[in-house]
């Protein structure tokens, strides 16, 4: 394989994975802020 090519594919994937991390810690914060809300109600 390319090593440029193995560049450009590892630097897409690693952005991908990070979204992805992201998107899952935002997932997270918004549950526990609805139950928060629900076990104050």
């Amino acid at each position: 394989m390319n090593s440029l090519i193995k560049c450009i594919f590892h630097e897409k994937w690693s952005w991908r994975a990070r979204a992805r991390e992201v998107k899952g810690a935002r997932g997270r914060e918004e549950k526990s802020k609805l139950e928060d809300s629900s076990k104050a109600k």
